[in-house]
């Protein structure tokens, strides 16, 4: 998020997917973004990033627990 008011403000495409998990156990994911009026192109990046992520995605646990176990 640190740089997403970037795009918001100028109001280029951007589209964030999931990659993976960090070593706690955190989401982590990946920002694409492109030229203005190049969503498409978003979209064909974020259904590639997800078929190639795919394998390592797993269902989200209880957020409750995720913060507790990072404590």
């Amino acid at each position: 998020m640190k740089y997403a008011f970037l795009a918001n403000n100028l109001g280029i495409p951007a589209l964030t997917c999931p990659v993976g998990y960090d070593s706690k156990g955190m989401p982590i994911g990946i920002q694409f973004q492109a030229k203005w009026y190049n969503e498409d192109l978003l979209l064909r990046l974020a259904h590639a990033s997800e078929k190639v992520h795919e394998q390592i995605l797993k269902a989200p646990e209880n957020a409750a627990n995720l913060l507790k176990n990072s404590k």
